[in-house]
């Protein structure tokens, strides 16, 4: 478990901020009407999946070379409000990194966790 406080708690917090909290409870995705205000964290994890880890680390690094090589070529850069906290957690803004956040069924994380996003 990621612990309430810790950096990466802090950083998990920050990015659930809502400025405008008169968008949230709509979309297909609201199962429950009412209205609310925030979304708080009650629980966070870090899933540990070193073997993946490492062929990311490695692909984002052939992406840096690639675009090193290209020289001069302008890549579109996206921004977004998760960016600062993002920074702060690590992503590599030179290959134009990001964190994004979408929700999902409780039935569907023990697929994403075992097979991972990309299948």
């Amino acid at each position: 478990p990621v612990p309430p406080g810790s950096f990466v708690w802090t950083n998990l917090c920050e990015m659930l901020h809502v400025e405008e909290p008169r968008h949230l409870g709509f979309g297909r995705d609201v199962k429950e009407a009412g209205r609310y205000s925030k979304l708080t964290p009650i629980h966070a994890w870090r899933v540990d999946a070193p073997m993946r880890q490492t062929k990311y680390m490695l692909e984002r690094q052939e992406i840096g070379q690639n675009l090193e090589g290209i020289g001069g070529m302008d890549v579109p850069s996206v921004t977004t409000k998760l960016d600062a906290p993002a920074a702060e957690l690590g992503i590599d803004a030179r290959v134009n990194e990001r964190f994004l956040l979408h929700g999902t069924t409780p039935e569907t994380v023990m697929a994403i966790l075992n097979n991972g996003m990309n299948e």
